[in-house]
């Protein structure tokens, strides 16, 4: 009776680990700024709650690979962290935005990010040269580096806001001249609040411009030979049109 119970045991220890190792090989953590959603990249719906461009597109090339996502928003600096430690997966992230890029994995690009300068349509700027000795509506925290040296020797200057919400409510107000903002971002904004849209004027050209992509960790080689895996399924979604459409949802294009 012994001996039963103690193979009936050492069976069941066997079921766990297995069942454990299989949930740790087929899940993918996807972690982001806790707090610091990005729209409509990263959308915070509700208390746990998100969706978004980014949350869409990797959750339909991890189903392909047949993994499943555990979404993880944490502070930045614990992002970084576990990135190198391998306790998350993969974050959305522009390499250019990233010190030692290459301590990690990169995807191919997904989306190209790029920054206008956004005018209020009351005014008649159009230039970047239009609104030298004015202030520019900008988020707290982020560096221009295309606009660094105009910052420095004061050709204009900075109104910081925590949010892009915030920014174009002043913008709108006429408290900045411009703003400083990812185009999708901002359209994104103009599509929840009906009537912004025809309030709103871009620069012909961005001002700076990056791909974002899917950054993975090293640790481990977790995912070395999964990469190109993963970018032959993006490359798909590209190709067929997939990532356009999910795009023009949130943006509100048919």
């Amino acid at each position: 009776m012994k001996t039963l119970k103690r193979l009936l045991l050492f069976m069941a220890s066997i079921l766990c680990v297995t069942s454990f190792s299989y949930s740790e090989e087929t899940s993918m953590v996807f972690s982001f700024r806790e707090h610091g959603a990005w729209p409509p990249y990263i959308i915070e719906e509700s208390l746990d709650t998100y969706t978004g461009v980014m949350l869409d597109i990797i959750t339909a090339v991890a189903g392909k690979l047949d993994y499943k996502i555990k979404i993880m928003p944490m502070p930045e600096k614990r992002i970084r962290k576990y990135l190198l430690t391998g306790e998350i997966d993969v974050r959305p992230k522009a390499m250019e935005w990233v010190k030692n890029p290459k301590d990690y994995l990169w995807s191919k690009p997904v989306v190209e990010s790029s920054d206008y300068l956004v005018f209020s349509t009351a005014t008649g700027y159009q230039t970047i040269k239009d609104i030298a000795g004015t202030d520019i509506c900008t988020h707290f925290g982020y560096g221009y580096p295309t606009l660094k040296k105009g910052f420095s020797d004061n050709v204009y200057g900075r109104s910081d806001s925590n949010s892009e919400a915030s920014m174009i409510m002043k913008l709108l107000k006429g408290r900045c001249s411009a703003a400083i903002m990812n185009k999708n971002v901002a359209l994104w904004w103009a599509a929840k609040e009906k009537g912004t849209s025809k309030k709103l004027r871009f620069s012909k050209d961005p001002i700076a411009s990056a791909p974002y992509r899917f950054q993975f960790t090293k640790a481990g080689n977790k995912w070395k030979d999964k990469i190109e895996s993963f970018d032959i399924e993006l490359n798909k979604m590209k190709q067929d049109g997939t990532i356009d459409k999910i795009i023009k949802k949130y943006l509100g294009e048919k």
